[in-house]
């Protein structure tokens, strides 16, 4: 049983990772590429705000669009938030039962 529980945590933990690379490379292609900054307000998208989180086993860079909305704000901020927070207690667990 044990064996099957850290297989799907593996297989989670690759799942988020494959997700964050995918997005990484959709923002990569995008026309808000060039910009030399990513935190400089943008007419169309906004500014960039990034969190970034260094574990002992991990590290995790996240950017998502600020629109000046404050409740929309605030709901994009909890849920990339959220998925940090999974990503973190996730590879903790992984790393814990090695």
């Amino acid at each position: 049983m044990d064996q099957l529980k850290e297989k799907n945590i593996n297989f989670k933990l690759y799942l988020f990772t494959i997700l964050i690379i995918v997005l990484s490379l959709v923002f990569k292609f995008t026309k808000y590429n060039n910009s030399p900054n990513p935190n400089l307000e943008h007419k169309e998208l906004g500014q960039i705000e990034s969190i970034i989180k260094y574990g002992d086993n991990s590290i995790i860079a996240v950017h998502y669009p600020i629109l000046g909305n404050e409740q929309i704000d605030n709901k994009i901020k909890s849920i990339i938030q959220g998925y940090v927070d999974g990503f973190i207690q996730l590879t903790k667990k992984n790393f814990s039962n090695r």
